[in-house]
């Protein structure tokens, strides 16, 4: 073979790889153009923490928050030697910190006071939603993993959650994911959630329930406005820790049920529905029957609170005694029809609307719109009376 062949085909092979050098470069210039190769590559390039997060209160009618009252300290670590020894008896008894430590990333992890101070410790305040000092826990409710399960967390889900703010801070890291040494962390604090729910509650008359409220093993307390019907106070006992869900579930008083508007048997009250229902029908006040302490109807005996007997009783004298026999023998005067007309006339069997989340109940800067107990939607009741 001829030296002049020899070149001809080495100029063609050289040729063929120029060619084949210029697709692939061409090539690798249009993928990196690529918008999703470009997120991709950005985020190769660096390992960001989320410390904390928060999202809409909820207030009082003063805008006193009742939720994020309690705050907390977590630190952005980078694990080195450095960092073990400044760490060191400051997080909770039982942290893990050797394994994080281990696995080489940066994490997050509790600790005990903000003035922590080392080159690779950054330590964030971040609010509790629902910490010691929580109050109205029944109707503020819970959330489990961003999503409301009942109460005001719930009916508001979707208001609430629509203004978030978290802590970020990011690092720079090489293609094997390792920390580029000497390359500082981008910090973006959280920005303040100006998005919330006011309700009529006020937090010093809660407070004051809710103390008052620990001597009861089980019962309710409830403080209304009697000109507007607001709800100041609304407590429940026993209470329940968000953070603790699994003991409440297990307690045998139940815990998750709010006895405030939990429905209960009607008692003496309903005796006023009776005599209405009689005057109404055209009974006397001056009915009278003479009450022996007991009376018997189709074979069950009932008897009245006052076992001797208050003897002849008209409705006055009855009402004042709450005299159970005697309105046993009102009662015996009037037709189911006529009783169920003025019952429900007075509200028993139907349900009282307490909550709802229409679109407009925010926080945003200096305006406030405020959400009145009863709301509309949600939490429903039926009219209930506990008895002495």
């Amino acid at each position: 073979m001829d030296l002049e062949k020899i070149r001809r085909r080495m100029l063609w092979v050289g040729v063929i790889l120029l060619l084949l050098y210029a697709g692939l470069y061409i090539r690798l210039a249009l993928v990196q153009r690529d918008p999703k190769v470009q997120t991709a590559a950005g985020r190769q390039g660096t390992y960001t923490l989320r410390v904390g997060s928060t999202y809409g209160n909820i207030y009082d009618r003063n805008l006193e928050p009742l939720t994020n009252r309690d705050t907390e300290y977590l630190a952005a670590v980078i694990p080195t030697d450095q960092t073990a020894a400044v760490l060191k008896g400051h997080v909770p008894e039982g942290y893990d910190l050797a394994e994080q430590l281990r696995a080489g990333k940066p994490f997050v992890c509790p600790v005990d006071s903000e003035e922590i101070s080392g080159e690779d410790v950054l330590v964030f305040s971040v609010p509790v939603r629902y910490g010691e000092s929580r109050l109205a826990q029944h109707l503020m409710g819970y959330a489990l993993e961003g999503e409301g399960v009942c109460g005001l967390e719930s009916a508001y889900q979707q208001l609430l959650r629509q203004d978030t703010g978290t802590n970020q801070v990011v690092y720079q890291v090489n293609g094997q994911g390792e920390l580029l040494a000497g390359s500082p962390a981008k910090v973006t604090p959280a920005e303040p959630v100006k998005t919330g729910v006011v309700t009529t509650l006020d937090r010093d008359i809660q407070q004051i329930c809710e103390d008052a409220a620990q001597q009861m093993e089980r019962g309710a307390v409830v403080v209304m406005d009697v000109h507007s019907g607001d709800i100041l106070a609304m407590v429940s006992r026993p209470d329940f820790d968000p953070a603790a869900l699994g003991e409440a579930l297990r307690s045998e008083n139940s815990p998750f049920v709010n006895r405030a508007l939990n429905a209960y048997s009607v008692g003496s009250i309903f005796k006023l529905a009776i005599a209405a229902s009689a005057i109404q029908n055209g009974i006397s006040p001056g009915y009278s029957y003479q009450c022996t302490g007991m009376t018997q109807i189709y074979g069950q005996m009932f008897r009245c609170h006052r076992h001797s007997g208050h003897g002849i009783q008209n409705m006055i004298d009855a009402t004042a005694n709450s005299c159970n026999t005697y309105f046993i023998s009102l009662v015996q005067q009037l037709s189911v029809k006529q009783m169920l007309e003025t019952v429900s006339a007075l509200g028993f069997g139907r349900e009282t609307i307490l909550c709802s989340s229409p679109p407009w109940y925010l926080l945003r800067d200096r305006y406030r719109l405020l959400v009145s107990f009863p709301f509309r939607r949600s939490w429903r009741i039926s009219p209930s009376v506990r008895g002495n």
